[in-house]
């Protein structure tokens, strides 16, 4: 479990977008670096999205999904 949005991950896909999800508290993403090299936040698509957990209380979370599908191997790094 996490308790800030910054965080570095590696996917490697051939067939599926990757997804990035957080509780919304956190605040917006404000860059994300693929590979080593700045990307725009236009190049995912944000959605947020309220969850309701085993206690009945609602969070909401931010569920970023990357525009393209297909990326092989990816290291992103969101902050």
């Amino acid at each position: 479990f996490a308790t800030a949005r910054q965080t570095t991950q590696t996917f490697n896909t051939t067939t599926n977008y990757v997804y990035f999800c957080y509780p919304a508290a956190f605040g917006a993403v404000t860059s994300f670096v693929n590979n080593g090299f700045p990307e725009s936040v236009a190049g995912w698509t944000l959605v947020t999205r309220n969850f309701v957990n085993a206690s009945g209380g609602t969070v909401s979370y931010n569920i970023y999904q990357h525009t393209q599908a297909n990326i092989g191997s990816y290291t992103v790094q969101v902050q």
